[in-house]
């Protein structure tokens, strides 16, 4: 056999090999996502005391991936897990990243709570859970 069949051969799957393309990397599924909470007031740790009213307010940074609008909020219970406020203030979180600023005013319990959390939670349109959350801790004394 010449050589010139087999050279020709070895050109031509070098140029087959030359223009396939590198392996597609796996795609990842978007995500929500609370990626902080800034200008908490009353800073987290903070002792609290029965019977105040306290007005918690923070601005948390988000990311909505999975759908065009869903809901910010902020939920206040004790330790265990009564809700503080009865009246959860809503607010619209659009698709993309943006800061939401949350405020909410609850008189803390006089008798029996020994830790408030303070969880913002942000919900897709439609979805019917989360994990796009993030609590921060107050003791009672």
């Amino acid at each position: 056999m010449s050589i010139f069949p087999r050279c020709a051969t070895f050109v031509l799957l070098l140029a087959v090999a030359g223009c396939q393309s590198e392996p597609a990397a796996p795609s990842v599924a978007a995500q929500d996502s609370l990626n902080s909470v800034v200008n908490m007031n009353p800073a987290p740790g903070t002792v609290l005391h029965p019977g105040d009213t306290v007005t918690f307010s923070g601005t948390a940074n988000y990311t909505l991936a999975t759908a065009d609008l869903g809901t910010m909020q902020m939920a206040i219970q004790d330790q265990s897990n009564r809700p503080l406020n009865s009246d959860i203030q809503v607010s619209v979180a659009h698709r993309g990243s943006a800061d939401v600023t949350i405020t909410e005013t609850v008189t803390i319990p006089s008798d029996g709570v020994t830790s408030v959390a303070v969880f913002f939670v942000m919900v897709p349109a439609g979805a019917t859970v989360t994990k796009a959350g993030v609590v921060l801790s107050y003791p009672v004394r």
